[in-house]
């Protein structure tokens, strides 16, 4: 395995819990950009990866449609991404590293409720979010290690679509086993159904499919703590929350609106 912040996974690296204590050299940057190459590893990263997965430009699809499209190579993604999350979760790190690791802090829920408010959102989805607030407040007891951000500006894929590199273990932390697919649901419904089919095999248990979506919406709420107005992304993670709120809150929670 190479000495960085990464797993190189075809070199024998079974879970996240082998490379939380590397060090990341100053040569290997925190996060690389849309279709940068992943040097020594002999695959490629960032935004580039998505619109290989989707087969159009991103910023054309509707992800939580269920005609969002999947290629071959995009299935392929899928299920390695699904294998990735169980090895990881079936690691065992080191006893001293596993003693250091805590808990990673609940999402501000509340907090986000406000910012969507005074950002101006619909008062249909503001009503689905109180509507779904105690459903966002329950969790999985269970907790493993998890990478805690794997998303595709943080994972280097080679060209058949297998993961062979992880990055930035800063979000690494004990969590419920859900956490590590947090973002599959940006991907379409036919990646998340491949990815947690991976997923289920590999670590010989099931999914739930509900917490899934919980930890999606979670992690988007999350993400507007940290685009306020002016920054670039700002407007985008707004339409992010807006879009997984009508497409993932439980149905029973939007004023008894089955």
């Amino acid at each position: 395995m190479r000495a960085l912040s990464a797993c190189a996974v075809r070199e024998g690296c079974s879970g996240i819990g082998a490379t939380l204590g590397s060090h990341r050299p100053p040569s290997w940057p925190r996060r690389l950009g849309g279709g940068s190459r992943c040097e020594g590893l002999g695959g490629w990263v960032g935004d580039g990866v998505v619109e290989r997965i989707f087969g159009a430009s991103p910023g054309a699809i509707d992800r939580y449609d269920p005609d969002t499209p999947l290629t071959a190579f995009g299935a392929r993604v899928a299920a390695a991404y699904g294998r990735l999350a169980a090895r990881i979760h079936a690691a065992s790190p080191p006893r001293e590293l596993a003693r250091a690791l805590g808990r990673r802090p609940a999402v501000d829920v509340d907090g986000a409720t406000a910012l969507l408010r005074a950002y101006g959102a619909p008062p249909e989805v503001l009503a689905t979010l109180s509507g779904a607030r105690s459903w966002l407040g329950d969790a999985t007891p269970a907790l493993v290690v998890v990478h805690g951000d794997l998303h595709f500006h943080n994972l280097c894929l080679a060209p058949d679509g297998e993961i062979v590199g992880v990055f930035d273990v800063d979000e690494a932390g004990r969590d419920e086993a859900w956490a590590d697919l947090q973002y599959v649901h940006s991907m379409g419904p036919r990646y998340v159904e491949a990815a947690l089919a991976s997923y289920a095999v590999e670590s010989c248990s099931p999914v739930d499919a509900e917490a899934v979506r919980r930890r999606h919406l979670l992690a988007a709420l999350d993400h507007l703590h940290a685009h306020p107005p002016g920054r670039p992304r700002h407007a985008s993670v707004v339409r992010w929350v807006t879009q997984a709120l009508r497409h993932l809150a439980p149905k029973a929670d939007r004023g008894g609106r089955c």
